[in-house]
C-alpha cells in the first residue's frame, strides 16, 4: 500500500471495525441475520486493508469457505461439519472468544485474517531459516501487496496436506491440482473480479520433485524447492490506487456514470482489442449492484482530460503515477509527499531560476529531505504547509539573498525553524559551497555544465546515491572556485558532450569518463545505462526535458528509490528512452509535472501492453 496513505486508511477501517465489534449484528426476531453483500464487502475490505492482505485475497477466502455468510438461513451460527465457524470458517479458536467468533461477523473476519498472517509468517520465516517441514515457499519478493504471492500462504491457512498439492499426487508430468484449496480461492477471485488474471489462473509452475508425501497417516505435504516466481505480470492488489495514479484499462473496458455494472455507460465501450490509459482521480468507491461483486470502482479521467468514468477495479491495471500540482511550487510539494512522510531538515530553492539549485540533490539526499521550491521574495503557503506537515526543524536554503530573499529566511525563522543559506557569488561558488557540505573530502566528484540543467539533473540520482559532490563547469574555461573544489579529488566523470565540456576543460577537471548523448535526452539515456543504480522498484521516473523544476525536485525522490531519472519531449519519448524502458521491462513509470509538462501516458501504456499483455 502508498506509504503516504496507508495509515489514514487503516485508521478509518479500525474506526469502522470498532464500531461492528461493539455491536454485533442481529436479527429482530430470533437468532441471527446476515448484513446486506454491500455491508460484508465494506467489512471484508476495511478488514483486509487494516491487516495490510490484499483485499481480493480475504473476499475470496471468505467466498470459498462460507459464501460470505456469517449466519446461517435460520439464523444461526454457520458452523461446519468440521467445526469452522462464520465468515471465515475459524477452526483454531484459541485465543478467541468462541461465542463472539459465532455471533460477531467483523470479530469473525479480523480472526481469519490473523490466521492466515500467522501462515504468511511462515514464508518469512523459510527465507532466513529453512525448514521444509515448517516452512512454506514464497513467491516473487514476497511482497505483501502482490495478490500471487499468497499462493503458499492461502494453502497452508486449509492445510499444509497431500490434498493441498499444487499438482496430483500421481502425475508425472505435474499436472495442476486444480482442486486444491488454494487454487479454488483464486478461482473465487477470478469469478469476483472478472479479467483479473489473463487466463483465469495465477501463473505458477511445478514440477513433481518440488514436494514430498509423507503419507499415512497425517498425509502431510512437504516442500523442496523454497521460492517461485510469477511467469508473466504479477497483480498488485487493486483496492490501494490514489489519486494520480496511472493505470491501464482492459480490452473493451466500459464506462459507467455510477459504481455500478447496472449504470448507463457514459460513452461507448472500447473496441474489443483497445485499452486506455486513464488518470484515478479519487479512492474507490463499493460496488452499488443489486448483487455486488468483490471488486470496486474508481472515478478516473479519460485520455481526452474531459470525461470521468467508473471502470471496475479488476479491469485496471497500475502502470504508474503522476506527481504533480497545479504549478512547479506544488509539484515539488506532491514529489514530496510521495517521498517523506517526515523529514528532519528541508532544502528550499527558488523556483523560477535553476543555477544556485543546480547541485543540491546530492545534499538533500544526504539528509534524507525532500527539495521544495519557492518564490523569490515570498515563502509560498503551499511550500509552507508542506513543511509543517513533515514537522521539519531545520531548512538549508540554496543560494544568496539575489535567489532566496532575506524575507523568506526570516518568514521561515518566524516559524520557529533553524534557517540556514548555503550561497555563493555566482552558481560556480555556491556549488562549491554545496560540495563541502556533500562530502568534504570525496575521491571522486561529477562535472556538469553550469549554463543549462538537463545534464546536472539527470546524473543527480546517481551522484546523491554515491555521495559525489556536482561542479560546475563553463564549456571553455573552469571557475577557479571549481579548481579549489577538486583540491584532493583523485578523478571525476564529466557529464555532457564536447559540445558543453571541451576536451581541455575535461582534462583540466581530472575527468576519467565522459558520459554523453546527442543530446540531452540521450545524455540521461547514458547516464541511466553507464551510472546504474540498484532500482529494486523496478521503475523509471520520467521528468520534461524541456524544464528543470520538475526533475530538480524529483531528482532528489529517484534518489531515495535508487531509480534513474530519464528526460522526455513533453509530448513524445524519445524513441531510445522507449526502446531502454522496454529493455529493462520496467513495471512502472512515474511522470513529473501536470500533462502540460509531461504528456506520455498513452505511449508508456503501449509500451507496458507490449510488456505484460
Amino acid at each position: 500500500m502508498n506509504s503516504k496513505m496507508k495509515k489514514v486508511v487503516s485508521g478509518i477501517a479500525a474506526v469502522a471495525l470498532s464500531a461492528t465489534l461493539a455491536c454485533p449484528i442481529t436479527s429482530k426476531a430470533a437468532g441471527y441475520e446476515n448484513p446486506s453483500k454491500y455491508e460484508i464487502n465494506k467489512l471484508l475490505t476495511e478488514a483486509a486493508m487494516k491487516y495490510d492482505v490484499p483485499a481480493e485475497i480475504v473476499k475470496a477466502v471468505a467466498a470459498e469457505e462460507s459464501g460470505w455468510k456469517q449466519f446461517t438461513a435460520d439464523g444461526e451460527p454457520n458452523i461446519s461439519d468440521d467445526g469452522g465457524i462464520g465468515i471465515m470458517q475459524v477452526t483454531d479458536t484459541a485465543g478467541y472468544d468462541e461465542e463472539r467468533l459465532k455471533s460477531d461477523i467483523a470479530f469473525n473476519i479480523e480472526a481469519g485474517i490473523k490466521i492466515l498472517n500467522e501462515k504468511w509468517k511462515l514464508g518469512e520465516k523459510g527465507l532466513s531459516n529453512w525448514d521444509r517441514s515448517t516452512s512454506i515457499p514464497t513467491v516473487g519478493d514476497n511482497e505483501r501487496d502482490i495478490i500471487e504471492n499468497w499462493y503458499f500462504a492461502l494453502l497452508a491457512y486449509n492445510g499444509q496436506v497431500e490434498v493441498n498439492s499444487p499438482i496430483y499426487m500421481e502425475s508425472e508430468s505435474g499436472e495442476r491440482n486444480f482442486r486444491s484449496y488454494q487454487e479454488r480461492v483464486y478461482a473465487e477471485l477470478s469469478s469476483g473480479n472478472p479479467g483479473i488474471f489473463k487466463n483465469d489462473r495465477v501463473e505458477l509452475s511445478f514440477a513433481k520433485e518440488d514436494f514430498t508425501y509423507t503419507g499415512e497417516p497425517n498425509h502431510y505435504l512437504l516442500f523442496n524447492k523454497k521460492k517461485y516466481k510469477v511467469e508473466g505480470l504479477a497483480h498488485t492488489t487493486k483496492h490501494s490506487y490514489q489519486p494520480g495514479d496511472l493505470v491501464i484499462s482492459a480490452d473493451g473496458s466500459r464506462f459507467r456514470e455510477r459504481p455500478t455494472s447496472e449504470s448507463k455507460e457514459v460513452s461507448a465501450k472500447l473496441p474489443s482489442g483497445e485499452t486506455e490509459v486513464l488518470e484515478i482521480l479519487k479512492g474507490f468507491e463499493y460496488d452499488e449492484s443489486t448483487n455486488p461483486n468483490h471488486f470496486v470502482w474508481y472515478n478516473a479521467e479519460r485520455e481526452d482530460n474531459k470525461q470521468a468514468a467508473y471502470v471496475a477495479s479488476s479491469e485496471l491495471n497500475k502502470i504508474g503515477e503522476r506527481l504533480s500540482g497545479t504549478d512547479r511550487i506544488k509539484t515539488a510539494v506532491d514529489i514530496s509527499k510521495e517521498g517523506w512522510n517526515q523529514a528532519d531538515t528541508v532544502v528550499l530553492a527558488q523556483g523560477y531560476n535553476f543555477p544556485d539549485a543546480l547541485t543540491g540533490g546530492p545534499l538533500a539526499y544526504k539528509n534524507d529531505a525532500p527539495l521544495l521550491l519557492t518564490e523569490k521574495n515570498k515563502l509560498t503557503d503551499a511550500t509552507k504547509a508542506e513543511i509543517k506537515r513533515l514537522k521539519a526543524s531545520k531548512v538549508i536554503i540554496l543560494g544568496g539573498e539575489g535567489a532566496v530573499s532575506k524575507g523568506v529566511q526570516d518568514a521561515l525563522e518566524g516559524m520557529g525553524l533553524d534557517a540556514k543559506r548555503i550561497g555563493g557569488i555566482d552558481r560556480y561558488e555556491t556549488a562549491q559551497r554545496i560540495s563541502e557540505q556533500v562530502n568534504p573530502n570525496p575521491d571522486k566528484a561529477i562535472i556538469a555544465s553550469g549554463k543549462n540543467f538537463p545534464d546536472a539533473l539527470s546524473v543527480a540520482p546517481y551522484a546523491s546515491v554515491k555521495g559525489y559532490p556536482i561542479l560546475l563547469t563553463a564549456k571553455d574555461a573552469v571557475s577557479t572556485y571549481t579548481s579549489e573544489a577538486l583540491t584532493g579529488v583523485d578523478s571525476t566523470i564529466v557529464v555532457g558532450g564536447a559540445g558543453v565540456i571541451s576536451d581541455a576543460v575535461m582534462k583540466k577537471v581530472k575527468g576519467e569518463q565522459r558520459v554523453s548523448g546527442v543530446d540531452r535526452y540521450e545524455t540521461s539515456l547514458e547516464i541511466a545505462k553507464k551510472l546504474p543504480l540498484a532500482n529494486p522498484d523496478e521503475k523509471a521516473l520520467l521528468a520534461s526535458g524541456k524544464n528543470y523544476p520538475d526533475a530538480l525536485s524529483g531528482s532528489v525522490l529517484a534518489a531515495k528509490k535508487k531509480a534513474p531519472l530519464l528526460l522526455s519531449n513533453p509530448e513524445q519519448l524519445p524513441t531510445s528512452v522507449n526502446n531502454f524502458m522496454a529493455a529493462k521491462q520496467y513495471k512502472e513509470f512515474v511522470l513529473l509535472g501536470g500533462p502540460s509538462a509531461m504528456n506520455v501516458e498513452d505511449e508508456l501504456g503501449e509500451l507496458y501492453k507490449k510488456l505484460y499483455y
